[in-house]
């Protein structure tokens, strides 16, 4: 994201993080309510489902590691979010 644009918010908490797509820092879960995108999260999940990428549908970009991944997964998802930030930044 931080190629494409400054407006995000990455939120690691060891296997289970999440970007939000907010141009307010998320402090707690009222400012993560109060400033998200629904639309920008829906079409985050659909470019994601389009592209192999199973998620559950949500507010936010999160995604959950287990030992069932692997580096290729960690590279899939890293791509088709790049892509995915690269076509909402662009001209």
């Amino acid at each position: 994201m931080m190629r494409h644009s400054s407006t995000y918010h990455p939120r690691l908490t060891g296997y289970a993080s999440c970007v939000t797509f907010s141009s307010a820092k998320i402090v707690d879960y009222e400012s993560f309510k109060e400033n998200q995108f629904p639309a920008l999260c829906e079409l985050a999940w659909l470019c994601n489902m389009n592209n192999g990428i199973f998620m559950t549908p949500g507010r936010e970009e999160q995604w959950t590691m287990s030992v069932v991944h692997n580096f290729d997964s960690v590279d899939k998802y890293i791509e088709v979010f790049d892509g995915f930030a690269a076509a909402i930044t662009s001209d």
